[in-house]
């Protein structure tokens, strides 16, 4: 548009110049540069408004492009904290997740060592009631071989008993019952009691009578695994049935 409009006034000037150097006084040229004249007064005003309407789309051009990068700001802030919320959400899910699982896992392992405790409890108690079994066997047998005066048999057999149920205690113990503590606490007593009698058998003994080889390596094996006890009168009871079974055989010491 300027282009156009540095031609026209370009042209007007070279007729103007043109008409004034031969002092021409033709009223149809001054009629047509009134004409450019007037066209050009009008070019320009077009001109100047087409100016004004670039100034405004600008403007406006900038207000979008403002507007635009708002909403775009907005938008990447919603999204990024949409996001930061879904983040959390999936955080704190895989969380409670987690400690579920592992409540879960925590509450089987109980389970599995509350059952296997039990089985230990039952087996310790099985096995505790099969020594009572054997020690009250070997007892009925130490009275018949006392009545036929077989006192080495006897004091064997009895001192076997003892053991019996000195291992049957032990076994009650560990089976962790209320009911079976009281029942360790009455076989210990008896264990008591059953070193004593062996020792009034074994002081009964005369010179003569000696145990087999096999006999007194059991004997010495009961009374070490016995001696164990943090009872001291089963200590001292079995301190004596040393002494008193070195009088009487040289295999024992």
């Amino acid at each position: 548009m300027k282009r156009i409009l540095f031609i026209l006034a370009l042209l007007l000037l070279t007729i103007i110049g043109y008409c004034y150097s031969n002092e021409t006084k033709n009223p149809l040229v001054l009629t047509k540069i009134t004409e450019l004249e007037n066209r050009l007064n009008l070019l320009q005003s077009k001109n100047d408004s087409l100016n004004k309407q670039i100034i405004i789309y600008k403007v406006k051009e900038d207000f979008y492009a403002c507007a635009l990068s708002d909403q775009s700001t907005k938008y990447s802030l919603i999204t990024g904290s949409l996001l930061a919320l879904l983040a959390l959400i999936s955080y704190a899910s895989f969380k409670y997740e987690i400690n579920k699982i592992k409540k879960d896992f925590e509450l089987k392992i109980c389970k599995h060592v509350e059952t296997d405790k039990k089985i230990i409890d039952k087996h310790n108690e099985g096995l505790a009631r099969s020594y009572v079994n054997g020690g009250n066997s070997n007892q009925i047998v130490k009275e018949s071989l006392e009545n036929k005066n077989d006192l080495i048999g006897a004091s064997y057999y009895n001192l076997f008993a003892t053991y019996n149920h000195y291992l049957a205690s032990k076994e009650f113990l560990n089976s962790n019952a209320e009911d079976n503590v009281r029942i360790a606490e009455s076989e210990m007593k008896l264990v008591k009691n059953l070193l004593g009698e062996t020792l009034d058998i074994i002081e009964r003994l005369n010179s003569d009578n000696s145990y087999s080889h096999e006999q007194s390596l059991n004997f010495r094996k009961w009374l070490d695994k016995m001696a164990m006890s943090n009872d001291e009168s089963i200590k001292d009871l079995i301190a004596k049935l040393r002494v008193n079974m070195v009088k009487r055989t040289s295999i024992i010491g």
